[in-house]
């Protein structure tokens, strides 16, 4: 993995220079730096992007952003290793970085910065998912999409800007995760670049409804069922969906390790404390502390045996994230044609890319299952 990680700073009386770097042991020569900077000024007037630079026994990848553009993020790794290790981690931790250059907090939290990125390649495909909606940023641009299908990315600034206000924003690293992502698509059309929407995510919390009828079957005492099912029937009777909710969800659950790793076996089994503790050699270690999370955030029902005085740790929610076909643009682009508000040529380009995306949806799950046209056409709308 990665060695550490420099942020250096430009400017016309001093030059490049070195102003932040974790850990405190990575350093960076002259040299070096002013190679990066004369590389960055090679390439300004095209699209903003990671450098990959190999310099004797060393691979940096860097980027530029920042008030007056004059940052320079630098991650210090060793040639040998592939940059799609990290790549995407490091793409994840810029976001945060130039979230918080106007108050230079970036400083202080340098070493988490590092960290996310090796965790973030630890991740699964749902928690990659979940990581992408921490992200202010990215949950205010999918918002931008959703209401026109496609943008140039010019407007898209200025409808950034119209919401975070004073605020310093870079959308190049959120455009190129979601890129990466798949979710959306980046082309240039009569000399504009525009970005195209793909793919949609739902976040939400959901009914656990595999174990609503068979939770018996999952190690719950028979006489406890009925008690189960109406613990959970009554809280969805009166659940509301928030982002809010769902943010917590996905901060304070799906994103830690231990936390996420109890998830899993609660999604299978109904879990004992000394189910817990033998989860240890996956990295749960303070079960008092997992299981105030799981039932401060409504994930967990807590039943007692009142044969055997056990205590009996039940999921009374789960949390769906899901990648779906976005259908109901095909109603926004008919709109926005009827009109007049997008050039028919960018708006034909957004419907050739989802009839594209859309039959290599349908294709591979059809090479998967029997199921005739009209499932296999749901799968794509809610499940692929």
């Amino acid at each position: 993995m990665p060695r550490g990680i420099i942020v250096a700073h430009w400017d016309e009386s001093k030059g490049i220079r070195t102003i932040a770097n974790y850990p405190q042991n990575i350093q960076i020569s002259e040299g070096n730096l002013i190679h990066i900077y004369s590389r960055h000024e090679s390439v300004k007037n095209s699209s903003p992007s990671v450098l990959e630079t190999i310099i004797h026994d060393t691979k940096f990848l860097t980027y530029r952003s920042g008030p007056g553009n004059n940052h320079f993020f630098i991650l210090v790794a060793d040639p040998e290793e592939s940059s799609e290790m990290y790549e995407d981690g490091y793409i994840e931790s810029l976001q945060l970085m130039i979230q918080n250059l106007h108050n230079n907090q970036y400083m202080d939290n340098l070493s988490l910065y590092f960290t996310g990125i090796e965790k973030y390649y630890l991740l699964n495909d749902e928690q990659k998912l979940s990581w992408l909606f921490q992200n202010k940023l990215r949950r205010i641009i999918l918002e931008i999409l959703r209401k026109v299908a496609v943008i140039d990315k010019v407007r898209l600034e200025q409808k950034v800007e119209e919401i975070l206000t004073d605020e310093f924003f870079d959308i190049e690293p959120v455009l190129l995760s979601l890129e990466k992502s798949g979710i959306i698509r980046v082309e240039n059309i009569k000399e504009s670049k525009y970005i195209f929407f793909l793919e949609d995510v739902i976040f939400e919390r959901i009914p656990p409804v595999d174990q609503h009828d068979t939770i018996d079957s999952r190690g719950l005492p028979i006489i406890l069922k009925k008690s189960y099912q109406h613990e959970v029937d009554k809280f969805f009777s009166g659940y509301k969906p928030s982002e809010e909710d769902a943010l917590n969800i996905i901060e304070k659950v799906i994103l830690d390790t231990q936390i996420y790793e109890s998830l899993k076996l609660l999604r299978v089994a109904v879990i004992t404390r000394e189910d817990f503790e033998g989860l240890a050699s996956k990295g749960v270690r303070d079960v008092d502390y997992i299981l105030r999370v799981l039932y401060e955030t409504k994930m967990i029902l807590v039943l007692s045996g009142k044969e055997d005085k056990k205590e009996y740790y039940c999921l009374k929610s789960d949390f769906h994230v899901k990648p779906f076909f976005p259908s109901y643009l095909l109603n926004i682009i008919k709109i926005i044609y009827q009109n007049k508000m997008e050039n028919p040529v960018v708006l034909i380009r957004e419907i050739q890319l989802l009839k594209s995306m859309y039959s290599e949806l349908y294709a591979s799950i059809k090479d998967r299952t029997d199921k005739p046209m009209k499932e296999i056409e749901e799968d794509i709308y809610i499940n692929h």
